[in-house]
C-alpha cells in the first residue's frame, strides 16, 4: 500500500470520528442528552452486542451473536429466538433510571444489599459488547407496583427501574431456544439425502435453475418437485412440540435415535450443513415423534407428519408427469401411428399438415392434443432396468409422438422437447416410454387412445365455407327420391311444379346459408368401411350443393347416417379422394330434415 493511500484512510478515519463526537455525540438536544444520562447502562448498543449470559436459579444461559442470528452456547447448543433475545436487549437499552438510591442509602438498610434483593440477586444479566463488558444485577419489586431495584455492577448505589424487564427474562433454559425445527438452516440446500434402516438412501439433487428436483440414487429419475418442496417446506415451517431432554451420550438408543428410524440429511454441494434424526414415536401422543438435529443433542418431540412423509416409497418421489414440456412454445408435432403425418406451426399462428395436399389443422384439437401429451400420467413404474424392449411392444412402437420446440428464443431450429413410444396394452393400462429415458412406465389407456392416430383427425373442423349468394343448384338424393333446386341466370331461385306447397323456399335458403358454415363436432372415421355400421346404406340421405366461385364450379357433397351417442348425426364429406366420417350438429340437421326433405309425392328417376 503506498503512502497517498494511506494518508487518505487516517483522514478519512479522522473525519469519521470528528463527525461522531462533535455531530452524532454532541447534536443531541437538551432533551437527548437527559435521555441518554438517565439511562441505568447509557453505553450500550444492541445492533454492537456479541454476547450475553443470564444467571437465574443457580443455572447460566450464554449465547452468542453469529452472522447468521443469536446461537445458545451453554448448557446445551442450540439456536436461539432472535426475536426474543433482542427484545430482552431493547429492553435493558432502554432501562432508565426513575430513582436513585446512593452507596450511603444502601449502608443505612439493615441488611444492605439484601435488603433491596441484590445479595444474591434474583437474576444477573453479563452483556458483552466488543471488549465491554457490563453486568446487571436484578434485585427485588419496589413496595412501589411497576418497579423493582437494580445494579450496575461497578457503579456504587441502587437504581430504581420499570419491572417490566421481568417479563423479558427467559423463564427456562429452554424458553429462548428456536422452536423452528430447522430454521435458516435448510435455506440454500441444493441436495438432499433419506437414509432409512435397512434401505438404500434415496439421494435428489435441485437442479443449477433452483426449480426442478432428481432423484440420483439408488436410480437416476426425474424427481416430484412439488411432492419434494413440500417435504422441505413442512420441515422449514414445522416448530418443536416440547424439548424432552438434553441427553448424555447413549442416551439415543431409548427414543429410537440409535440406531435411527429415519434420517434427513441437508447438503449444499457435499457439505452436509444438518441433519435432522427421527425415532420412535412419543409414548403418550401418536401424533408426536422423538428427533434430534445432529449438531444438538437436545431430544425433542415433533410432528410425526414429516417422518411420514421422509418413508414414503421411493415412487412418491418420483415425476409421475410423463412429458413436461412447455405447450405454448410448440412449434411442430409429429405421428407415427395408422398414418405418419406431421402438423407444423405456422408464423401466424395457423397449424398445417400434409405434404402433397396441405391441409388447415383445428387449433383446438392441436391445443387439445398437446395439453394430453402435457397431461399423460404414469400410473405404474414398470422397469428401470431394461435389456430388451421387445417384450413392452417397444422395439417398434405402435405409436410415436414427438412435439418439437425453438433451441432458443427466435430460433428456426428446432429441438425434442418430448418424444413418447407407445407399446402394448394392459387392460386398462398401455406401456409407454420417453425415448430419452430407459425406463418404461404404464399410463392410462384412454388417455392414451385420445391421441390421434391418423391426419384426418387433425384437420380444421370447418368442413367447407361458401356463401348462399355463389350456390347455382342443389341437388337432394333421400330413399331413393332426387330433389333438385337450381337458380336462374338473373339469380332468383324459382321451385318446380312439383314442389310447391310442399317446400318453402325461405327456409331452403335459410338453411343452406348455415350449411355453408357448417363445422364438424368430432371426427369420427376415415373411409367408407364404417358406413354400414354408422347408418349410410346405399340408397344414402345425400345432398350435393354446386357454387360459382368467380368462373370456378365447385360441388359440395355431404352424406347423413344414422342418430350418435350425443344426438348428433353421423355425416360424410370426400377430402382429398376419400371419406371422412364426422359428427354432425344435431339442431343444424334437424332443419336439414325438415326443409331440405325430399317429399314422397316426388317420383323417382
Amino acid at each position: 500500500m503506498n503512502s497517498r493511500t494511506v494518508k487518505t484512510l487516517v483522514a478519512t478515519a479522522i473525519l469519521l470520528y470528528g463527525f461522531i463526537f462533535f455531530i452524532e455525540r454532541r447534536g443531541l438536544d437538551t432533551e437527548g442528552r437527559a435521555d441518554y444520562a438517565a439511562r441505568v447502562i447509557p453505553e450500550l448498543k444492541p445492533v454492537l452486542v456479541t454476547g450475553l449470559e443470564v444467571t437465574f436459579s443457580n443455572q447460566v444461559l450464554r449465547l452468542e451473536s453469529q452472522a447468521n442470528g443469536w446461537r445458545i452456547i451453554s448448557p446445551t447448543p442450540y439456536p436461539a429466538q432472535r426475536n426474543l433475545v433482542e427484545s430482552f436487549l431493547d429492553s435493558v437499552v432502554g432501562l432508565s433510571r426513575i430513582a436513585y438510591l446512593s452507596a450511603a442509602d444502601v449502608a443505612k438498610q439493615t441488611n444492605g444489599l439484601a435488603g433491596f434483593g441484590l445479595e444474591p440477586p434474583q437474576a444477573t444479566v453479563v452483556i458483552s459488547q466488543g471488549r465491554m463488558s457490563r453486568e446487571l444485577r436484578i434485585g427485588s419489586r419496589t413496595p412501589v407496583s411497576g418497579t423493582l431495584y437494580a445494579r450496575v455492577l461497578g457503579q456504587e448505589g441502587v437504581v430504581v427501574t420499570d419491572a417490566s424487564l421481568l417479563d423479558k427474562l427467559p423463564a427456562s433454559m429452554q424458553a429462548w431456544r428456536d422452536r423452528r425445527l430447522l430454521g435458516d438452516r435448510s435455506s440454500g440446500v441444493d441436495r438432499l439425502e433419506i437414509r432409512r434402516n435397512g434401505l438404500a438412501p434415496v439421494e435428489l439433487q435441485r437442479d443449477q435453475a433452483g426449480r426442478r428436483w432428481r432423484i440420483t440414487n439408488p436410480l437416476q429419475a426425474r424427481a416430484d418437485t412439488v411432492f419434494v418442496d413440500q417435504v422441505l417446506e413442512a420441515v422449514q415451517t414445522s416448530q418443536v412440540a416440547r424439548f424432552v431432554t438434553d441427553s448424555s451420550v447413549g442416551d439415543e438408543s431409548s427414543y429410537g435415535l440409535q440406531p435411527f428410524d429415519v434420517e434427513l440429511g441437508f447438503k449444499k454441494g457435499t457439505n452436509e450443513v444438518a441433519t435432522l434424526r427421527f425415532g420412535k414415536p412419543v409414548t403418550n401422543d401418536v401424533n408426536l415423534v422423538y428427533a434430534q438435529i445432529s449438531e444438538s443433542r437436545s431430544i425433542l418431540a415433533v410432528d410425526k407428519l414429516i417422518s411420514d412423509l421422509l418413508k414414503a416409497p421411493i415412487a412418491q418421489f418420483r415425476d409421475r408427469q410423463l412429458l413436461p414440456f412447455s405447450v405454448a412454445d410448440a412449434r411442430r408435432i409429429e405421428v407415427q401411428a395408422l398414418e405418419t403425418f406431421a402438423i407444423e406451426k405456422h408464423p401466424d399462428g395457423s397449424w398445417w399438415g400434409g405434404d402433397k395436399a396441405p391441409f388447415r389443422a383445428d387449433k383446438e384439437i392441436v391445443k387439445s392434443i398437446l395439453d394430453q401429451l402435457n397431461r399423460l400420467e404414469i400410473v405404474e413404474f414398470l422397469s428401470d432396468v431394461v435389456a430388451d424392449y421387445a417384450p413392452f411392444g417397444l422395439t417398434i412402437p405402435a405409436r410415436r409422438y414427438r412435439v418439437m420446440i425453438p433451441s432458443a428464443a427466435g430460433s428456426a431450429t428446432n429441438i425434442v422437447a418430448a418424444d413418447l413410444a407407445v407399446g402394448t396394452n394392459l387392460v386398462d393400462r398401455i406401456v409407454v416410454r420417453r425415448t430419452d429415458e430407459p425406463s418404461v412406465y404404464a399410463a392410462k389407456l384412454s388417455d392414451v387412445l385420445k391421441m390421434p392416430h391418423s391426419a384426418y383427425q387433425v384437420r380444421d373442423r370447418k368442413i367447407w365455407e361458401f356463401s348462399i349468394t355463389n350456390v347455382t343448384a342443389v341437388m337432394v338424393t333421400q330413399n331413393g327420391r332426387v330433389m333438385g333446386l337450381a337458380r336462374s341466370q338473373n339469380g332468383s331461385w324459382s321451385l318446380p311444379q312439383s314442389l310447391q306447397g310442399f317446400v318453402e323456399l325461405s327456409a331452403v335458403l335459410e338453411t343452406l346459408y348455415r350449411l355453408g358454415q357448417v363445422e364438424a363436432v368430432n371426427w369420427v372415421a376415415q373411409g367408407s368401411d364404417f358406413f354400414s355400421r354408422l347408418g349410410f346404406n346405399e340408397q344414402a340421405y345425400e345432398i350435393k350443393i354446386e357454387t360459382l366461385d368467380g368462373k370456378e364450379t365447385r360441388a359440395h357433397t355431404i352424406r347423413f347416417g344414422m342418430r350418435t351417442p350425443h344426438r348428433n348425426v353421423y355425416a360424410a364429406v370426400v377430402f382429398d379422394g376419400e371419406w371422412i366420417v364426422f359428427e354432425f350438429p344435431g339442431d343444424l340437421f334437424k332443419d336439414i330434415a325438415s326443409y331440405l326433405n325430399v317429399p314422397e309425392t316426388v317420383k323417382q328417376p
